[in-house]
Formats: C-alpha cells, structure tokens, sequence
C-alpha cells in the first residue's frame, strides 16, 4: 500500500496527530485538507531524511528494523517483537504510538483482522536512508580486487551432482548413518568446490544441521538440504538412495535451486543464530555497493552477533556466516591490499536480500534466461556416444541416467545410449517424442541421422507384445456371470469378459471385488492361479 491509500483509509483523529506532529498548518476538522497537506509535505525529498536527524535513537533504530524487514504487513505482535529489537528508553508499545503519529506505521483492516504497515513509498526511502548511514559504519576498499571468488550457482549444480552419484553408485551407511569415507572422498572429487572429509578427531560439531557434524560444511548443508526436500532417502538396509522427488527437483532451473538452498541454510542455521535473516539483510546493505573490508564488516555487525558454545562470535561471523554466503553464490570475497579480505554483494544476493522480494522479479526473469542459454551443450555421436561437460550433467544428467547408461566418470563424462537403456527409459513412461526432444534440446549440433533413425525404430519396436496383470473373476454359469455384470460398483470397473464366464477386472482392484461380493452373500472363493 501507498501512502495515500493509509492515508484515506485512515480515520480523521489519527490524521489530525500526524498534522500537529509534523506541525501543519492545516484545519483540523477537514479529513481532505489534512490527507492533502501531509502528502503534500511527506512528498517533500529531503523530508524523511530531515525526519530521522530529530527523531530518538531508540525510533532511528526501529526505522532500521522495518528498512531491514521485506515483509508487506504485520499482525500487532509481529510488529511489537520486531521493534522489541530497537528497544532502548522507550518500549515497543511507545515506539509504535511514535511511529503511528510520525506517519510511518498505519493500521489497516476492521478491528478484528487488523494490520499494521509502512507504506512501500515510504519504506522505500527509508530503505535508502538507513542503508547509507550503515554504509557509513564500514571501510571499504578505493579499487576493485584484482581476483575474486564468486560460486554463483555451483552449489545448485553441485546438488544434482550429489543426486546423480547416489543413484549411480547408492553409497554404503555406517552405523552411524554416515557414508563410507572412501566414497565420500569420490564425491567430493566430483564437486566444483572441493573439500576434505573431516578427520576422525574432528572435536564438536553440532548446530548447524542434521549430518553438520558427519560431513565438512558446505557437503553438510547439500546433504541436509536434498533430505529435507525428500530427494535422498536412508534406507533401513544401510544405504542412501533417490527418490521419485529428485526428478521434481532436477526438473528446476539453475537459480531456482540456489534461492532454495539459500532459504534452507538460512532455516537450518538461525537455531544457533537466531538473528540471522536480519543479519545477511544488514550485511547485504553494507556491500551492496562497493568492496568491503572483512574486518570493518564484522565490527558493523558484531551487535547482531554472539557465542556458540564452542565458537567464539568471530569463528561463528567468519564460518557460519560470510563462509556459507559465498558458498551459497550470495557474496563474493576478494583480496584487498595487504592481503586484507574484502566482501561484496553479488548479483543474485542482491535478489534475495537487497530489499523486497517484489522489487527483482524482472531481473531474476534475465537472470535466469542467462543461465539457461548458458549451459555447455552435449555432443551425441554416431557411435551413440553422449559427451557431456560436467557443468551440463549437473543441469541435465539425471535424464540422462535415465536415457543412457554413464560409461565415463570424469570431467567430460560419456553416456552411451543402448537398446537397452532406451528400453529401460521406455519402460519408465518415456516414449517417442520426448526421447528425441530431450536430445535436440541438449545436443550441440543436429543428432547424427543413423542414431535418430535407430532411436525411432526401437521405439516404435516397443510395445508390439504387451503383457498385463489382471483380476479374473470366473462365474459358475452365465446367469451368475449376468448378476455379476449388473452391480454398480463393479460394472464400473470391468475391463471386459473372456467368453460367457470369465470377467475381467484391474489387478489392483481384486480386494475391493472380493469384499463387495461378500457383503452381497456370494460365497467366494479366491485362488492364487
């Protein structure tokens, strides 16, 4: 909402005490003169900013809170926890009696489902002016670091990559649940960000995750991530396998992964930090613009920070935090003069944190058209070999599996298509046409003319005998066999008779026909051939 449409929506006692307030010259007994002359005022540039240099510390602190929230509305209570924060000589309950009479805060809707809000107009702007004075608690840095890191999306691709090594390869558990050192080596050799596997004196890990102290961090925060979605499974045979909802989740793009990996570290982490949502919100304001000194960066924030147990809040800041946001694409880090470490917003951590979710909804649209136009391509050959570059089997691969058979695990991988892979593709609802439009879809170049015409002849091979399960009811006579044919619930779901005797019925539906014909008195008897 605007603020014209809290305005007139407002009654005329609360328009009155942000007049006198504000100091209006205006009558008071007239709602239209009131609402006129405060927009009017409120429309003034420099207006707001001027607001803020006469306002308490406490009230300057609530107005971070709300420019650091991205939230549309708020119940009452959700509004007094969150002004809880800036909480100083004034309590939550005067902050918002202030705030409400300064024209920031309106409430909205009858009595009974009220809310509160700031108008996105005003929100706005105090976005911008919060976001300059904390920009002018940080050093940052004159130039531009020579070399970066920025991971972008690797750990989305790294997430499928994680997937396809469990369905190629179903790792073996410890008793512990843990996977077998030995095969986690392998698959961290096949991420993009490689890492150790801990040491067996690793000391205390906990907090941070389900398996956070079974795996190093960031394999930690993947392995959590795709169990909580449903996609692995651990077995009660001791081993880790897919789910049907892993093709759900390859089937999303690039940046659509991310944001949900990026929503997930930050659920799994704030147990033990419980401020963390706010806290990336205020460090992507701090570098939103330029390279920021990583020490400079944790005294700013130091206030949001505390203690975890074992962890001192420099190793929580270092590791829990700013760690996580460059694995997670949403910070990249550099090296500034004197080796001094430097952080700075990315481009898709501005779309998750820099301001509401509403504002980048056109450029995550070019964002993720960019990815996706730029996904190395496969190349399929006559001999029926598909050469994948490993960035694109994290995109595609797990069709792929599904298509072909993976004969070559390195940094090209080589998928071989079979009749008997394609059979298998067949046989798990694929058929003609998406067989062939996931190959163009994929394929660098035309697919070569004798691997398409071999494809389609399979095909259309399949199917030429089809064998079916069934459940045969055998009537006595014909006039029983009528009787039968004539009951509602089973008429509905016949399938058709073999002669005057024999119907025939879906196989799963034989317990439902037994229990129906008993309930009617018919004696049944039920054999297994």
């Amino acid at each position: 909402m605007r603020l014209a449409e809290c305005l007139n929506q407002s009654d005329i006692g609360n328009l009155r005490k942000i007049a006198q307030r504000h100091t209006l010259s205006v009558p008071l007994y007239s709602k239209n003169s009131l609402l006129q002359e405060i927009l009017t005022r409120f429309g003034e540039p420099t207006y707001i900013a001027e607001r803020t240099e006469h306002l308490s510390e406490s009230a300057n602190s609530a107005l971070l809170e709300i420019a650091l929230d991205a939230r549309e509305s708020y119940t009452k209570e959700e509004l007094l926890a969150l002004l809880r924060r800036a909480e100083g000589k004034a309590t939550a309950t005067d902050l918002l009696d202030e705030l409400m009479a300064e024209g920031i805060v309106f409430a909205t809707g009858s009595s009974s489902k009220q809310r509160y809000v700031c108008p996105s107009d005003i929100w706005r702007r105090l976005h911008r002016i919060t976001a300059d004075k904390l920009r002018q608690t940080v050093q940052t840095s004159t130039c531009d670091p020579q070399m970066y890191r920025y991971d972008s999306y690797t750990m989305a691709r790294d997430a499928v990559t994680l997937l396809l090594f469990v369905a190629r390869h179903t790792p073996k558990l410890t008793q512990d649940g843990v996977i077998f050192k030995r095969q986690q080596s392998q698959l961290l050799q096949l991420l993009e960000i490689g890492e150790e596997p801990l040491p067996q004196t690793v000391g205390w890990r906990f907090g941070f995750g389900r398996r956070f102290h079974d795996y190093p961090d960031r394999l930690a925060l993947l392995y959590d991530h795709l169990y909580a979605e449903g996609c692995l499974l651990e077995t009660t045979e001791g081993l880790v396998a897919p789910s049907e909802a892993c093709e759900v989740y390859t089937t999303l793009s690039e940046p659509e992964r991310a944001h949900k990996l990026f929503r997930f570290w930050i659920k799994s982490y704030r147990t033990a930090i419980p401020s963390l949502a706010r806290l990336a919100a205020r460090i992507a304001e701090l570098t939103a613009k330029d390279w920021v000194y990583a020490d400079s960066l944790a005294q700013s924030v130091a206030s949001n920070l505390s203690d975890y147990y074992y962890e001192c809040k420099d190793q929580v800041f270092a590791l829990r935090v700013m760690q996580m946001l460059v694995y997670t694409g949403a910070v990249m880090v550099g090296q500034g003069d004197s080796d001094r470490q430097l952080y700075k917003l990315s481009p898709q951590g501005a779309l998750w944190l820099h301001g509401k979710a509403g504002d980048a909804l056109q450029v995550q649209g070019m964002s993720e058209s960019k990815t996706q136009n730029s996904t190395p391509l496969a190349v399929v050959q006559p001999t029926f070999d598909i050469l994948v570059p490993a960035e694109g089997d994290a995109v595609y691969g797990w069709d792929l599996q599904q298509l072909a058979t993976l004969v070559q695990n390195e940094r090209m991988r080589r998928y071989e298509l079979t009749r008997e892979s394609v059979y298998r593709a067949l046989q798990a609802g694929w058929d003609q046409e998406r067989i062939l439009s996931f190959l163009h879809k994929i394929s660098m170049y035309e697919l070569p003319g004798n691997v398409e015409r071999t494809l389609i002849g399979w095909c259309e091979a399949f199917g030429r005998i089809k064998v079916g399960v069934c459940c045969m009811v055998t009537c006595k006579d014909a006039q029983t066999s009528d009787e039968v044919q004539r009951i509602a619930p089973l008429a509905a779901r016949l399938l058709g008779t073999a002669g005057e005797r024999t119907l025939i019925f879906p196989a799963g539906d034989q317990a439902e026909i037994v229990t129906t014909l008993q309930k009617l008195g018919y004696l049944i008897q039920v054999t297994s051939q």
